[in-house]
């Protein structure tokens, strides 16, 4: 039987999901100034000057997050299908449902369950799913009817990450599957890449014009060492290779050596001296429901030591980001632990604000605190807006738009909306909740928020960067007590763009003494073809994916966007980024 899988096949772009202390300080010097911003998302300052308040009393609400987080897991592996990323319970589920589905209906169905599979690790199925299929419609490898082409897709994929898997995973070294691929990340275990080569090649004999296949098909040559001399001329796209000659400095992956190399999946991360011994210590997280974060400490001896039991953080689980500092000048660092992102209406997540004893154990301080709330979020920003020597924060939610749970199979036509929150510090260790009240009414898909002052005149400004609509940046206009004042100035200022973005940045990277500002590009739209837009970049064809902005700031509270000056026009599809002076040379470079 042969059969057109594509009118059959869902049309719907699958979107995947796959910040600065502080008390801005007007700087006495273009140094100062660039030693801040590197400390943005790497280091946050972990106190306010030298202000030592009376400790405020701080409730322990541990348990009950605990407990609150337990009950979100729980629901959601009973009703797994609007989180994306439950993959195994949603494989269980579709499975119980597929008896109902017939003919052609069920072919797709099964397809759905091997992309299912796939997400779920479960590869060695997947590809047995996807040959089952192909051979039950009377599919020949070497001859891909246009309609069924999605089902090679899949089946190449699953290959690619099956060495992927048995190589990165099983076989885990310091260079597994860094790109580009060289030296001892070529993988040992070829079966995988090798089949996975061959479905690329009988795909781009039938479709030669498919970008996406051929750049797939070099880093699969890549992956086994034989990129770029095995690789037909016809599909070779060159300079993917390692540059020679680069004088820029290499950095070797030390994670595996040190014990910091944990399985799990994006999250976040947070540096800084947790215990006050004087070393930088790593907190992490990961996105998955019943994930537990990590905690190691430095031995002070260049490696680290797992604190993670010691900690108090048993049960305060998932998270996709972390933004940290000392939020009561106690002279501890401080975590807050961001929820419930990409997910929607399911992601009414609470975040958690991890309060630190002083010793590198945590209490979750957040209900006592005044910031408990739950919406969907994975940004967040600390600084102290109105100069009263106590950091106040800035969270910045998904809401009310059409990119709103671009994952969650039940979302409704008209999602709740979850507006960003700031929260005025009050100096005991509570917070109130004051964005409208301050002119920040905010109410959209907001995947970036970052802190800086734009004008040099000592009030810390908010650029929030939104997925799908136009960019805001708040300028800070001062007041008195209770009556502080923002006001909206993207499109005065000209940073409006790009539409589609996700991570920003603060940094004076020219040197002048002045904030510029980086807003890298997230083109949601263009996620299923990401590979083929890098593809065309590396060819040198035209792509139509957004790129991200370079601001330079005019000092006259305008910015130049000299994104094509600087070579930044091409394709990025950001998530965790970051920047600093890399080399050593008193520039800031940035790492994507």
């Amino acid at each position: 039987m042969r059969c057109n899988f594509e009118q059959y096949f869902f049309k719907g772009a699958m979107k995947s999901c796959l910040s600065r202390h502080a008390e801005m300080l007007k700087a006495a010097s273009a140094h100062l100034r660039r030693l801040i911003a590197l400390m943005s998302g790497i280091l946050l300052l972990a106190g306010c000057g030298n202000q030592q308040d009376s400790p405020a009393k701080v409730v322990d609400g541990t348990a009950q997050m605990a407990a609150e987080l337990a009950n979100i897991y729980e629901q959601a592996t009973a009703a797994p299908m609007p989180y994306f990323h439950l993959n195994s319970r949603r494989v269980e589920q579709m499975r119980m449902q597929a008896e109902q589905f017939k003919g052609m209906e069920a072919v797709i169905y099964r397809a759905l369950i091997a992309k299912e599979l796939l997400q779920a690790g479960q590869t060695e199925e997947a590809i047995g799913e996807y040959q089952q299929i192909l051979k039950d419609i009377g599919e020949e490898p070497t001859i891909i009817a246009e309609g069924n082409k999605p089902l090679f897709d899949g089946l190449a994929i699953s290959y690619l990450r099956l060495g992927e898997q048995e190589n990165c995973i099983e076989s885990h070294n310091a260079a597994s599957c860094i790109l580009p691929i060289a030296g001892a990340g070529v993988q040992a275990r070829q079966e995988g890449a090798r089949q996975a080569i061959g479905v690329y090649e009988n795909i781009l004999r039938r479709f030669e014009d498919d970008l996406g296949s051929r750049w797939l098909l070099n880093v699969a040559y890549m992956s086994i060492g034989l990129y770029p001399d095995s690789v037909p001329a016809p599909f070779l796209i060159e300079g993917l290779a390692p540059r020679p000659n680069s004088t820029f400095p290499r950095f070797p992956n030390a994670a595996v050596a040190l014990g910091l190399a944990v399985n799990g999946l994006s999250g976040g991360l947070s540096i800084d001296d947790f215990n006050n011994d004087g070393h930088l210590d790593l907190f992490m997280t990961s996105y998955g429901l019943n994930d537990p974060p990590n905690l190691f400490l430095a031995d002070g001896q260049g490696g680290y030591l797992d604190h993670t039991a010691e900690a108090g953080l048993k049960g305060l689980v998932s998270g996709l980001n972390t933004v940290h500092a000392d939020y009561d000048n106690d002279g501890a660092v401080d975590i807050l632990v961001l929820r419930g992102a990409w997910l929607g209406d399911a992601g009414d997540h609470p975040n958690s604000l991890l309060h630190n004893n002083g010793d590198g154990s945590f209490v979750d301080a957040t209900q006592g605190s005044g910031l408990l709330s739950r919406h969907p979020t994975q940004t967040a920003a600390w600084a102290d807006f109105n100069l009263d020597g106590h950091l106040d924060l800035f969270i910045g939610n998904e809401s009310n738009t059409q990119w709103q749970g671009v994952y969650a199979q039940n979302r409704s036509e008209a999602p709740t909306a979850h507006a960003s929150e700031l929260y005025r510090n009050n100096g005991d260790g509570t917070f109130t909740e004051v964005a409208k009240e301050v002119g920040i009414d905010l109410e959209t898909f907001v995947k970036g928020v970052v802190w800086g002052d734009v004008n040099n005149d000592g009030l810390p400004d908010l650029y929030a960067s939104v997925l799908g609509e136009p960019n805001r940046l708040y300028l800070n206009r001062g007041g008195s007590a209770g009556k502080w004042r923002f006001e909206e100035q993207a499109a005065e200022a000209g940073v409006q763009g790009p539409v589609f973005s996700f991570p920003a940045w603060f940094w004076d990277f020219d040197n002048d003494g002045w904030e510029d500002l980086l807003v890298l590009s997230y083109d949601l739209r263009h996620f299923n073809q990401l590979h083929s837009d890098i593809a065309r970049e590396q060819l040198g064809l035209p792509v139509e994916a957004e790129h991200p902005r370079l601001y330079r700031n005019n000092g006259d509270g305008t910015f130049s966007d000299l994104t094509r000056t600087a070579g930044l026009d091409k394709p990025f599809f950001s998530m965790g980024s970051n920047f600093g002076d890399l080399d050593n040379d008193g520039w800031l470079d940035f790492y994507v």
